[in-house]
C-alpha cells in the first residue's frame, strides 16, 4: 500500500487522501497550490484535517458530476447534501481579486489563472501534465530555456549535466555562471556548506 503521508498537507492532491493510487499528477497539483499561494499571498488550502482538506479543495475549485460519482461513499453523501457548494468554482474569482495589478511582459494574468486552474484540476487524469505545462504558449516569450538537453540555458547553467567533475571544476563552473556570490562570503547563491 502506498503511504497517504506524503506531501505537506496544504499541497496534498485529493487523490492522495481519497485513494491508494497516485502518481506524477500530484506534483503538478502541488505546483498549482504554490502558484496560487504566490498570487493570493496565503496558503490556499489551509486545513489541519485531511478530510476537511478535501471538502475545502472541492469548495474552491468545484467538482463535476463525474467527479462526485467517483468519490468514496462517505464523502459523496456529504457533497450531495449541499451539491451547489461543491460544484461551483471560486478559484478564478479569488485569484483575480488578489492579483488585479499583475503586470508582466512575459504573460498576463489570464494565462497565469488558466495555468493555475489547469494545475488544480480535481481529477488527476484531466490535470495538465508537466510536458503540456512546459509547452503552453505563455512560456514562448522566455524562449525554450526549459529544455536544453545538456546545453547551457540563458543563465549559463546546465539543466542536465551528467559530467563527473572535481570540486574545483564545479567551483569554476558555478563561479563563471554568476551563481557564486562573493558579496556573501564566497558562497553559492548565499548558501554555505557546513563543515
Amino acid at each position: 500500500m502506498i503511504s497517504r503521508y506524503v506531501v505537506t498537507r496544504p499541497y496534498r492532491a485529493p487523490e492522495i487522501i481519497l485513494t491508494d493510487v497516485y502518481g506524477r499528477p500530484v506534483d503538478l497539483w502541488s505546483i498549482g497550490c504554490v502558484l496560487a499561494e504566490l498570487i493570493i499571498n496565503r496558503i490556499l488550502f489551509d486545513e489541519r484535517d485531511s478530510l476537511m482538506l478535501v471538502y475545502c479543495i472541492m469548495q474552491y475549485i468545484g467538482v463535476s458530476e463525474t467527479d462526485i460519482q467517483a468519490l468514496p461513499e462517505y464523502v459523496r453523501q456529504n457533497v450531495l447534501q449541499d451539491k451547489q457548494r461543491f460544484t461551483t468554482s471560486h478559484l478564478e474569482a479569488l485569484l483575480r481579486r488578489n492579483a488585479p495589478d499583475w503586470n508582466s511582459s512575459e504573460f498576463g494574468i489570464n494565462e497565469l489563472i488558466d495555468f493555475t486552474k489547469r494545475l488544480l484540476t480535481f481529477n488527476p487524469a484531466q490535470r495538465i501534465t508537466a510536458e503540456q505545462a512546459l509547452n503552453l504558449p505563455m512560456w514562448e516569450p522566455m524562449g525554450n530555456s526549459f529544455y536544453s538537453n545538456g546545453d547551457e540555458n540563458q543563465n549559463g547553467i546546465y539543466v542536465e549535466d551528467n559530467q563527473r567533475r572535481t570540486e574545483q571544476q564545479w567551483k569554476r563552473k558555478y563561479h563563471s555562471s554568476g551563481l557564486f556570490r562573493s558579496d556573501v562570503g564566497g558562497t553559492i547563491m548565499g548558501w554555505s556548506r557546513k563543515s
